[in-house]
């Protein structure tokens, strides 16, 4: 009786065992790892959208990238890496976090993703900052296997560089004066002939976010630079057309 009662509240209600989300609409992977997803109405390749060193509400506007995413065609899953560690803004505080288990913890939920009724094509990400960095540290794992494509957004290289040879495409933009994460420390043309890079030659860091010319708190000087905003979105699109839909 009770099974036939569980049945029926399934086939009603959806699982009974679905994972509750907190006020911000994540759930958690593990102990340490939560999510957000923005699903598409039909099953569809997916991108995971990698914060920076301050964390899922920093300056990033990673729900925006998640319409923006949706529209193009694409699931967008926002991973926590920070919440969970109970780690603030990295940026900030002097904590740390090493880009190679960052890298672990996107390849996790690369393959929570996988088993998802949602999901149906290729794997890619989008990385801002030292979520960029993250975007270069997968790229250096020969072993993952389910992610087909990275792209990183003015990449703090200082912190993690690219791979010279990496093991998925990569695409990079950088921002040429970013006077946060210095371009300049992302290699020169040779060692980067194997990634797909553009450079903005007046841009600076987060030039993606519509927002009045400001100083951070740091003492960095940022503004919207719309000419690249439209440009790098659609040679991001391209590029995760080009690696995702099968």
């Amino acid at each position: 009786m009770f099974n036939k009662f569980l049945a029926i509240l399934i086939f009603c209600c959806g699982s009974v065992f679905a994972q509750e989300t907190d006020p911000f609409g994540y759930q958690k992977l593990n102990s340490e790892v939560s999510f957000k997803v923005k699903k598409l109405d039909e099953p569809g390749p997916t991108v995971i959208l990698i914060h920076g060193g301050g964390g899922v509400r920093s300056m990033h506007n990673l729900d925006v990238w998640s319409y923006i995413l949706t529209g193009w065609g694409y699931n967008a899953v926002i991973i926590d890496m920070f919440s969970g560690r109970g780690l603030g803004d990295l940026t900030k505080n002097g904590q740390r976090l090493s880009f190679r288990t960052r890298a672990k913890d996107v390849t996790e939920l690369a393959k929570y993703i996988s088993t998802q009724p949602w999901h149906k094509g290729g794997i890619g990400t989008i990385g801002f900052s030292q979520g960029g960095s993250t975007v270069f540290a997968l790229g250096k794992d020969d072993d993952q296997t389910l992610i087909k494509a990275g792209i990183a957004y003015y990449p703090a290289c200082a912190y993690e560089g690219p791979a010279y040879t990496p093991s998925i495409p990569t695409q990079m933009h950088l921002a040429m004066k970013d006077d946060l994460s210095n371009p300049a420390l992302c290699g020169i043309n040779f060692f980067l002939k194997k990634h797909d890079v553009h450079r903005y030659e007046n841009a600076s860091h987060v030039f993606d976010v519509a927002a009045e010319k400001r100083v951070t708190p740091s003492g960095n000087v940022i503004w919207y630079d719309r000419d690249a905003h439209m440009l790098s979105n659609d040679r991001t699109k391209a590029f995760l057309d080009k690696y995702l839909i099968q």
